[in-house]
């Protein structure tokens, strides 16, 4: 048995995916029964570095209003469509579970064609444009917040899949301040805007200096 998991894009659809896989090898999966399909963005990296296979195709997310380049885009989704359900026959995988990303949707279109059970999950309060389209496929539909069940007609409020090692964070308050060279006296603002960023939180952090607060950006 092979489980599939597709993941893309951005550190908030990777990195819950491979909490999802690390948990499912400590229930007893082995990581050779563990395949990964994504591109050539964060997963690239992170997804071997975690011990895992990566199987990457050439997609792109479409262009969020009528342009000539979204027909190229399914033309390339279509591809990667047949790529994935070729890697699916060849692994025999028996699931697939999209976590967001442009590889969404030729994976969930590989495993249409393949009839094998795809289930998704959403990570974001806001239903992703992939995964909006891909839940008519999907078996079930697993969100992290209760407000992104009104995107889906199957949905299930779980929670986003944290990765054990942060489960491991510091017990008290004095031990994380000194991980990350605070000062215990002074407040501290964490400042996070994702794997990519946010230009209004930098700007925002960067006034934040003078004021006296202690800045943790992430």
């Amino acid at each position: 048995m092979t489980i599939a998991i597709a993941a893309a894009g951005t550190g908030g659809h990777v990195f819950p995916a491979l909490a999802v896989a690390e948990a499912l090898v400590r229930l007893g999966t082995e990581p050779t029964d563990i395949v990964f399909f994504g591109g050539n963005r964060i997963e690239a990296t992170a997804v071997p570095a975690a011990g895992f296979e990566l199987v990457s195709v050439d997609v792109r997310g479409l262009v969020r209003k009528l342009s000539p380049t979204n027909l190229k885009v399914m033309t390339g989704v279509l591809k990667a469509a047949r790529t994935l359900r070729r890697e699916m026959s060849d692994r025999r995988v028996t699931v697939v579970l999209a976590m967001g990303g442009y590889v969404t949707g030729p994976a969930a279109l590989a495993a249409r064609m393949a009839r094998i059970p795809l289930f998704l999950h959403e990570q974001n309060a806001i239903p992703g444009l992939a995964n909006r389209w891909a839940a008519r496929l999907a078996e079930r539909v697993f969100v992290a917040f209760p407000a992104a069940m009104a995107g889906f007609s199957r949905a299930e409020t779980v929670g986003n899949p944290l990765r054990f090692a942060l489960l491991a964070a510091p017990p008290d308050r004095a031990t994380a301040l000194a991980r990350y060279g605070l000062e215990t006296d002074r407040p501290v603002i964490g400042v996070l805007g994702g794997s990519q960023g946010a230009d209004a939180l930098n700007r925002a952090a960067g006034g934040l200096v003078d004021s006296g607060h202690q800045v943790l950006h992430l």
